[in-house]
C-alpha cells in the first residue's frame, strides 16, 4: 500500500485545507491533487494516495475527493487500475503510446509509423507557434523536423515546435531515442524529459501535396494528404507543444474516439 510518510508533500497539501471558500470543495481538492503532480511529489507511473488517505488529509468526504479523482480520470491526469488504486498517467508504463495517434488504416487499425530526423534546432518561436503555446513572440523553442515513414515508404512530414524550458538540452542525438520508444514521440517525452502529454487539441485539413512535400514522399504535385494541426498540453493544462503533420491519405482514416 502507499504511504503518504513516502513522499513530501507540497504546501498545498498541507493543512488548513479549506483556504478558497469560493471554490466548491472538491475542485480545491482537485487543484491540490493536480499541484502534487505538477511539483513531482507524484511522479507519472507512480500511484496516489487512496481516497481515504486523501480524505483525512484534506479534511472532507471521501465522496468530495472521489468526485475530484474521477474528473482528473476523465481529464487523462490520472488512471485506475482495477483492484491496484488510481495512478498518474504515464505513457512509459501504462501503455498509452497510441492515445494521441489520429491515423489509422482503414479497417481500423493503429499504424506504426517511423520516422527520420531532418533537422533539429533552436529558433525565434513564429507567431503561429508562441499562440499556441502561449508565450511571447520570437520566445526561444526547439523546432524539429521529422520524415515520417510507413513500412519503410515516405509517408509524410512532422513540424514540431516545443517550449524550451519543457525539454531541456534536446538535440539531433538525444532524438535518436525515439526509436527506443517503440516510435511514440510522446513516449520519448516522459522517458527522457519527464514529460507527460495529458490532452490535446486538434484540427484536420485536406491538402494537395506541395513541390517540398511531393519530393520528400515520392508521389505527384497536388496528391491528397491530411494535415493535423496540434496543440498539446502537460499538466495544468500548460501547453508545451505545437505541432504539424501531413500524412499521405491513400489507405488512411482518422479516428477521434
Amino acid at each position: 500500500m502507499f504511504s503518504l510518510t513516502r513522499i513530501v508533500m507540497p504546501d498545498a497539501l498541507q493543512p488548513p485545507f479549506l483556504t478558497l471558500r469560493r471554490q466548491p470543495l472538491y475542485l480545491q481538492a482537485k487543484t491540490s491533487i493536480l499541484d502534487a503532480i505538477s511539483s513531482g511529489a507524484w511522479k507519472p507511473g507512480e500511484p496516489i494516495p487512496s481516497e481515504a488517505k486523501l480524505a483525512a488529509l484534506f479534511g472532507t468526504s471521501i465522496g468530495t475527493v472521489r468526485h475530484a479523482v474521477e474528473e482528473l480520470v476523465a481529464e487523462n491526469i490520472l488512471v485506475r487500475r482495477h483492484g491496484h488504486g488510481t495512478y498518474v498517467k504515464s505513457y512509459e508504463s501504462g501503455g498509452f503510446w497510441n492515445f494521441f495517434q489520429r491515423f489509422q488504416s482503414i479497417d481500423g487499425k493503429i499504424l506504426r509509423f517511423s520516422s527520420k530526423v531532418l533537422s533539429c534546432e533552436v529558433i525565434p518561436a513564429p507567431e503561429a507557434a508562441a499562440r499556441h503555446l502561449s508565450i511571447p513572440a520570437a520566445t526561444p523553442v526547439y523546432h524539429l523536423h521529422r520524415q515520417v515513414f510507413l513500412d519503410r515508404n515516405p509517408y509524410g512530414d512532422d513540424v514540431i515546435f516545443l517550449a524550451a524550458d519543457a525539454v531541456p538540452g534536446l538535440s539531433t542525438e538525444a532524438l535518436s531515442g525515439i526509436a527506443d520508444s517503440a516510435g511514440s514521440v510522446y513516449r520519448f517525452y516522459e522517458s527522457t524529459f519527464g514529460l507527460v502529454i495529458t490532452d490535446a487539441s486538434d484540427c484536420i485539413e485536406a491538402i494537395g501535396a506541395d513541390e517540398a512535400l511531393a519530393e520528400l514522399c515520392a508521389v505527384p504535385v497536388g496528391t491528397p494528404f491530411f494535415k493535423l494541426i496540434r496543440t498539446a498540453r502537460t499538466f495544468s493544462k500548460k501547453p508545451v507543444e505545437y505541432r504539424i503533420e501531413r500524412c499521405w491519405a491513400s489507405g488512411i482514416c482518422m479516428r477521434f474516439d
